[in-house]
């Protein structure tokens, strides 16, 4: 089942699955924010979209043509989870 996403407004992408965010950060897209869920829910991790360069990171990492070293991509996975959790109080 693909992450929910959402265009928050022309020039930002939400992003609420942390593997997504994660893939889109190792592969250079700009990170911005990371807003607390509602209710204890999903946070959103936002992303720069001014040139639509995170939108085109996160179709090709859908549909599996997104390359990044598995390093980074494992650092990035981590920074992630670290700054939800940050955000959540944990």
């Amino acid at each position: 089942m693909p992450a929910t996403t959402e265009t928050t407004n022309a020039n930002e992408l939400a992003v609420q699955e942390y593997l997504s965010a994660a893939a889109i950060r190792a592969a250079g897209g700009e990170l911005l924010r990371v807003e607390p869920g509602v209710n204890g829910g999903r946070c959103a991790i936002v992303f720069d979209d001014t040139d639509g360069k995170a939108s085109a990171l996160l179709r090709m990492h859908r549909g599996g043509v997104l390359k990044v070293c598995s390093l980074t991509f494992a650092d990035c996975v981590d920074s992630v989870k670290r700054d939800i959790f940050a955000v959540r109080g944990r």
